[in-house]
């Protein structure tokens, strides 16, 4: 009964922090990129959150779930086209895949591709939705019974995330899903709040992304955090025994940290533990091995 007691403390404090939140968990001075989900925009957010921290009994239930509904899930994962990039020869160089516009403004030409790039200097077209979104069979801080945009991601990287939540919980590692897909328009109404809020555009920048910047709108992106760091998104999430299973594991799934300590020249923004990309198992093995950025794995 204790331990009920204290789950539910704890939902009931990150329900709290989520709703008071503007998008981000963390004070401003240990902020990196606000373009975290303004959740307190959602209605139903504070009743669905008071169920989402789940025991590790039910974390192992979880993964039962998951490994048995791989094959039933693996039809409909496979509907989506599978990438164009077969090998290194095929991966999409940065200075090949941007345009500028009259305006000076740079425009991403591949935004569909498994390798796209979107940073500070490389903008998503405002008119792209990326096709085939649904929402992975993983854990989320939201609760069972949630069905939210920003749960959604890429069928072509569903199942590979599926996968690795299943490996860490077969390594005791309980990781929970916080923000995947976030479209153009919920970019700029995130960063018009967070120009009002730090008084500019460039203070508004530090913690969160322009419209059109956030690589969330690929929808081949997954923030997520533990229990250990109370379901927050902080640089403290690295430190836990779920943030170095994830960096160590990651790219056997597919997957990349894309923000990694120490290179904010290249990708523009500090170190975000919490923020996995899926690339394909062939980049990631490379990026992993050669202790790559993206913007240099795409550079080479």
């Amino acid at each position: 009964m204790n331990n009920l007691k204290k789950w539910g403390r704890t939902a009931a404090v990150v329900g709290t922090m989520m709703i008071l939140a503007s998008g981000c968990s963390l004070p401003f001075s240990m902020a990196t990129k606000t373009d975290f989900d303004n959740i307190s925009s959602e209605q139903d957010n504070q009743d669905s959150i008071q169920n989402g921290q789940n025991s590790a009994k039910g974390d192992r239930k979880q993964s039962k779930k998951n490994s048995d509904s791989a094959d039933q899930n693996k039809v409909e994962k496979s509907e989506e086209p599978p990438s164009t990039e077969k090998n290194s020869s095929d991966k999409p160089m940065l200075k090949e895949t941007i345009k500028v516009t009259t305006d000076g403004t740079r425009i991403i030409t591949n935004p569909a591709s498994l390798l796209v790039c979107a940073n500070k200097q490389r903008n998503l077209p405002a008119d792209y939705i990326p096709q085939h979104l649904v929402i992975p069979d993983i854990r989320f801080i939201y609760g069972p019974n949630a069905h939210k945009p920003n749960m959604q991601i890429r069928k072509i990287a569903a199942q590979p995330i599926e996968n690795l939540f299943h490996a860490a919980n077969e390594a005791d590692i309980h990781l929970f899903g916080v923000s995947g897909y976030r479209s153009y328009d919920y970019q700029v109404t995130v960063f018009a709040r967070n120009v009002k809020e730090y008084g500019s555009e460039e203070e508004a920048n530090q913690v969160s992304a322009h419209p059109g910047q956030s690589e969330h709108q690929t929808g081949l992106t997954m923030d997520v955090t533990a229990p250990s760091v109370d379901y927050r998104l902080t640089q403290k999430f690295g430190q836990t025994k779920a943030g170095k299973w994830l960096a160590a594991h990651a790219w056997k799934y597919g997957f990349i940290i894309r923000y990694p300590k120490g290179e904010h020249e290249i990708t523009g923004y500090e170190y975000e533990p919490w923020h996995i990309r899926y690339v394909g198992k062939k980049a990631a093995k490379v990026i992993a091995e050669k202790d790559l950025t993206l913007e240099e794995y795409l550079s080479k």
